[in-house]
């Protein structure tokens, strides 16, 4: 993760990217899994929200490891159902 959001910071110094991170690994298989969300939603946040502040939180709880990623960037735009 660590070099993933430093390609985002060095590709996009305008964004402001913070992480808080419970611990550095949850094991193999999860890890994969957290990295792909992030990756995800970091290319998504970049493609479409044009956000200037991004916050990725990964902590565990006793059952579940939470990934929780935020921006403040536009989005999506609804469009009317038809």
């Amino acid at each position: 993760l660590e070099h993933m959001i430093e390609f985002w910071r060095v590709r996009r110094p305008d964004v402001q990217i913070s992480t808080a991170l419970s611990q550095t690994s949850y094991g193999g298989q999860i890890d994969n899994i957290c990295f792909r969300v992030v990756q995800e939603a970091l290319n998504n946040a970049m493609k479409h929200g044009a956000p200037d502040n991004i916050e990725i939180a990964i902590f565990s709880t006793a059952r579940e490891v939470v990934i929780s990623i935020a921006d403040n960037g536009g989005g999506l735009r609804s469009t009317p159902a038809h």
